[in-house]
C-alpha cells in the first residue's frame, strides 16, 4: 500500500500544476487553487474517492500540445513580420516628390525619368532666354549683388554707379526662401542671402503665379528671376518676377 501511494506521489509530482488543478475539480477538492503543488497532491491523494492510475497518468489539452501551439504561434509571427516588411518596402517606393502645382516651374529631384530631364531641358532653355538678352539681363548673382554694396573698400560714388548700372535689369537669384506674402493685387516671394546674413531679396508675382507660391515652405531653396527696381538698406525690390526652379 505504502510503495502504490508513493509511486502515486511521484506520479502526480511529474504533472503541471493544470493538470493537478483538474484532477482536483474532478474530486471535488475544496480549495485546491489556494493548496501549494504539495498540499495538493497530500489533498488527492487522502481522497476517499479511489483514483485509477489511468486517470492519474491523463494530461490535459495543454500538457499534450503546448509544443504545437508555440510552435504555431511562432510561424504566424514571422508571416506577419514579414507582410509588414513588404508593406514598409512598398511605402517607401511610393514616396512621390512634392507636387507643382505651374507647369512652368520645374522641382528638383534625385530621380532621373525622361520627363524630369524634359522639364530641365526646357528650364535651361528659358534661363538661356533670359541671359541671351544682353541689354536687360545682369548676370550678377545676389551674393555678389550684396557683397558689393556692402563692401567697405569702395567709395560711395562706386557704389552708386554699381547701383544704377543694375537697376532696372533682370537677374536670376537662387537662395533659401524665408516668406510668402501676397494681397488681391501681388503676392511677394522674399528670400535670404546666405552669405550676407541679414539681408534679403523681395520678387514681387502677380496673382497668376500664386498657386505656385502656395507649394512652397520656408528654407525650401528656390531660383528666381525678376527686375530690380529698388534698393534699400537691408534688401532690394524685384518686379515681374519668374519662378524658374524649385528645390524639394
Amino acid at each position: 500500500m505504502e510503495n502504490q501511494e508513493r509511486n502515486y506521489r511521484d506520479l502526480l509530482q511529474s504533472k503541471y500544476r493544470d493538470d493537478l488543478n483538474s484532477l482536483a475539480k474532478e474530486l471535488r477538492i475544496p480549495r485546491f487553487r489556494k493548496l501549494s503543488k504539495s498540499d495538493l497532491i497530500t489533498a488527492i491523494l487522502k481522497t476517499s474517492l479511489p483514483v485509477p492510475a489511468a486517470q492519474l497518468a491523463r494530461s490535459s489539452w495543454w500538457t499534450r500540445n503546448y509544443n504545437h501551439v508555440y510552435g504555431f504561434a511562432g510561424l504566424v509571427g514571422a508571416f506577419l513580420s514579414a507582410i509588414g516588411l513588404v508593406l514598409a518596402v512598398v511605402l517607401f517606393l511610393r514616396q512621390d516628390s512634392p507636387p507643382s502645382s505651374g507647369s512652368n516651374v520645374e522641382v528638383t529631384s534625385n530621380a532621373t525619368d525622361s520627363a524630369g530631364e524634359a522639364g530641365s531641358t526646357n528650364q535651361d532653355q528659358a534661363e538661356a532666354a533670359i541671359a541671351a538678352d544682353a541689354g536687360s539681363f545682369s548676370p550678377v548673382s545676389m551674393e555678389e549683388f550684396f557683397e558689393t554694396v556692402f563692401n567697405r573698400n569702395i567709395t560711395q560714388i562706386q557704389r552708386d554707379d554699381f547701383l544704377a548700372r543694375q537697376i532696372g535689369r533682370r537677374v536670376i537669384w537662387e537662395g533659401k526662401l524665408a516668406d510668402v506674402s501676397g494681397s488681391s493685387r501681388e503676392s511677394t516671394l522674399m528670400i535670404r542671402c546666405e552669405a550676407v546674413p541679414g539681408r534679403f531679396a523681395f520678387f514681387e508675382f502677380p496673382t497668376t503665379n500664386r498657386g505656385d507660391l502656395l507649394a512652397l515652405k520656408r528654407d525650401q531653396r528656390v531660383k528666381v528671376s525678376g527686375i530690380l527696381r529698388e534698393w534699400n538698406v537691408n534688401y532690394v525690390n524685384l518686379e515681374k518676377s519668374q519662378l524658374l526652379k524649385i528645390w524639394p
